[in-house]
């Protein structure tokens, strides 16, 4: 039986090549130039300027990134942001040009366009949690004291949830002004001011064009009209419930206060007049009641000012439709859930500040990390989230309480 060539042996087959053979061999060897040993090999300077040229000639490559942690859909994650990108702050204040030459209907117009375009953006919701603790110090003059230190201050914001879309900016937002029979700033210091509209039907109540056209009309010297914004169908209890249960389950002993907040609650225009900006000066309103300056000042400020507080932008969370209630995005427990492993993350690596969505897709995809800093009760739990994300598991003496 035959052998197969051993390893540096040469092979005893001795019979000539066929004709057929040769030919195929010399036209393959004919493919290849010579190009002789003599010759230096190019330059690399050379080398990199030929590809550098040639990649500036050629058309520009559409590459797809491939999908990763932020890119993937994450449950929760809206990608909202608010179209102010400035500070957010409870109530803004817009001072209106002066258009003593326009035409009243075109003032009307442009006025009823700002007023609708506020009416699109949202107050901003937060709720705050805050952990802190008593610390015992030792005073060199007063002796034994005690000092309050914060363990952990966060803030998530709920505004992406009174979106079905928020990005598109689906919502169940209603615009309305007042009955004729409810209390409201009308123009003038009367709230129970009953005004006839001018194209009304019915109970005869003003629309939002009536009104904004009585305030372009008004004569006084000072105006202001206010826009509200308000957030109905939100158990604010049931997420206190529900975060301090997060909270505490990571065996957090020390104080914790859960609190909400709202921002852009409310936009109010102002006329182009210098003591629009003087009365809401907080220097001159305080100067003003220390020198009892008030006396005369107030009296003169309501004879010369029409305040109009008629617009109401109402933004539900939820609603109740046949006696069951629905909800625009998702429920407070559904809520609640999603940041479940972002805010336990956050408690216990002892954050201070606001949790985006870029927090919400971390906790998603990994575990927290506890970051005990100055606290020795608290080094002990560290790595405590399990991989499927469902159990937390932190010692039974638990981490926070005064010390």
């Amino acid at each position: 039986m035959a052998q197969p060539p051993q390893k540096g042996s040469s092979s005893t087959n001795t019979e000539p090549e066929s004709d057929a053979t040769l030919s195929q061999s010399s036209e393959m060897n004919s493919d290849f130039v010579d190009v002789g040993h003599d010759e230096p090999p190019p330059l690399y300077s050379e080398v990199v300027n030929e590809n550098r040229l040639a990649a500036n000639a050629a058309p520009p490559l559409h590459r797809i990134q491939p999908p990763n942690a932020s890119h993937r859909r994450v449950p929760g994650v809206t990608n909202y942001r608010y179209p102010l990108n400035d500070e957010p702050r409870k109530c803004r204040n817009i001072t209106l040009p002066d258009r003593g030459n326009t035409p009243v209907d075109e003032q009307v117009r442009n006025f009823t366009d700002q007023v609708n375009n506020c009416a699109k953006y949202p107050p901003r919701v937060f709720v705050r949690l805050i952990g802190t603790h008593l610390k015992k110090y030792r005073d060199e003059h007063r002796g034994n004291r005690e000092r309050e230190e914060v363990d952990f201050d966060l803030q998530l914001e709920l505004t992406p949830y009174l979106f079905s879309d928020a990005e598109a900016g689906t919502s169940w937002s209603t615009l309305q002004t007042p009955e004729n029979h409810e209390n409201a700033m009308r123009g003038s210091s009367n709230v129970r001011q009953i005004r006839s509209a001018s194209n009304s039907t019915g109970n005869g109540k003003p629309s939002l064009d009536d009104w904004c056209r009585w305030f372009c009309e008004d004569t006084k010297k000072l105006k202001d009209f206010c826009v509200a914004r308000r957030v109905y169908g939100l158990d604010y209890e049931r997420i206190r419930s529900k975060l301090e249960t997060i909270v505490r389950r990571t065996s957090y002993r020390g104080k914790l206060e859960v609190s909400f907040f709202e921002k852009e609650r409310s936009v109010v225009f102002y006329n182009d007049r210098a003591l629009n900006e003087l009365r809401r000066n907080e220097c001159c309103q305080v100067l003003s009641v220390l020198t009892c300056l008030c006396i005369f000042w107030i009296p003169y400020m309501l004879s010369v000012s029409s305040s109009y507080e008629v617009v109401t932008v109402n933004w539900f969370f939820s609603r109740t439709t046949e006696g069951r209630r629905e909800y625009i995005s998702m429920s407070e427990d559904g809520w609640c859930n999603t940041w479940d492993r972002a805010i336990t993350s956050g408690v216990l690596g002892m954050r201070q500040g606001t949790l985006d969505e870029e927090d919400l897709r971390r906790s998603q995809g990994g575990g927290a990390t506890f970051r005990a800093a100055g606290n020795p009760a608290a080094g002990e739990l560290f790595n405590l989230l399990r991989e499927d994300n469902s159990i937390y598991q932190v010692p039974a003496r638990g981490w926070g309480g005064n010390c």
